[in-house]
């Protein structure tokens, strides 16, 4: 029958990932698109940005409710909670931004936190796209 097929997952012993597995790599990786998805926003709000922040908050909020119709799906279907991964806090707002309040923020280091932020955030998508 010709046709595309999806090669399968493979874990790290390089064999074929169980739906566990499965389901503890898609969970993991969606709840740590909220975490990322809300420090856009908190970095963005400083920036003064509100209609990014707003933006982002939106994909927070989105992916965090279909992060629970996920894990729910999981529970309903496969009769046990879905355990995740350790999630590392992502590293979005630079340590050095703590230091000053937003209206210290002037023209150029905005621009250039505009430009960090969405190459960020393309990176991130990217990584998704390229997990699903």
């Amino acid at each position: 029958m010709g046709g595309y097929s999806r090669p399968p997952f493979f874990n790290k012993e390089d064999t074929i990932m169980t739906v566990e597995e499965i389901y503890t790599k898609l969970g993991t990786h969606m709840k740590e698109g909220t975490l990322y998805h809300h420090e856009f926003a908190k970095a963005y709000e400083f920036l003064g940005l509100r209609g990014y922040a707003e933006c982002q908050l939106y994909h927070y909020f989105e992916e965090q409710a279909a992060y629970c119709r996920f894990s729910q799906h999981f529970a309903k279907h496969w009769f046990k909670l879905l355990k995740l991964d350790d999630i590392p806090h992502p590293t979005i707002i630079p340590d050095s931004w703590y230091k000053y309040n937003s209206q210290a923020v002037d023209t150029g280091t905005k621009r250039n936190a505009i430009k960090e932020l969405m190459t960020k955030w393309i990176a991130w998508e990217k990584s998704t796209k390229k997990l699903y």
